[in-house]
């Protein structure tokens, strides 16, 4: 272009139309071909992002399914106390939560797949094996969720019963222990040993309470 515009001083004047005219289009096949360029340029950035976002979801989600399979893997964590029992449940239930939140990662993971420039069979695979594996690892949690749920309620139950049959010793220790005054005049020693004589036979209807601990 700049030997071009040099070249107009030096021509005639019939000649320099042909010269401008071979510019113009000179021009305009190199901002053509800038269009060109930048266009594809948009067009393959466009999809290496696609494949970018693909790839980091899928591998975010395979760490966090690798993750969770192992806190659900073997048996129900035994604990000793009731306070340990309720903490190991929380965690269950947390867990269980953690699971149902990622429905929409793997949601957005399927519809980035749709997206991509290519699809093969491995994605396809990956993506159908994906919502298996959560579901699986969904149906666990749950279950773990309801069996330490059980377990939680039995050790209460049990610390409940022990806590009211200890009650129920104490109050009728204190009691033996206040007919067993033998201080107290005639009447009131006969009234007594009554008493304690019919307690002693009702005892035998409150094994139970001790049996089902």
């Amino acid at each position: 272009v700049e030997f071009g515009e040099k070249l107009f001083g030096t021509t005639a004047p019939e000649g320099r139309e042909g010269v401008r005219l071979q510019l113009q289009d000179l021009q305009s096949s190199l901002e053509t071909l800038y269009d060109k360029i930048a266009k594809l340029e948009r067009d393959l950035q466009n999809k290496l992002t696609k494949w970018t976002g693909y790839e980091e979801s899928s591998a975010t989600f395979t760490r966090w399914l690798q993750e969770t399979q192992d806190q659900l893997k073997g048996k129900l964590v035994l604990k000793t106390t009731l306070d340990e029992k309720k903490a190991q449940l929380q965690i269950y239930r947390t867990l269980l939560q953690d699971i149902k939140s990622q429905k929409p990662v793997l949601d957005d993971l399927k519809e980035k797949s749709n997206y991509l420039p290519e699809k093969s069979d491995k994605i396809e695979s990956f993506v159908k094996s994906a919502g298996l594996k959560h579901e699986e690892v969904m149906k666990k949690a749950i279950k773990s969720v309801e069996e330490y749920e059980g377990l939680v309620n039995d050790h209460y139950q049990y610390t409940k019963a022990v806590m009211e049959t200890s009650e129920w010793l104490t109050a009728t220790a204190n009691t033996v222990e206040l007919w067993g005054d033998n201080t107290l005049e005639r009447l009131s020693l006969h009234a007594n040993l009554e008493r304690l004589k019919s307690l002693q036979i009702s005892l035998p209807e409150e094994q139970p309470k001790v049996d089902n601990l």
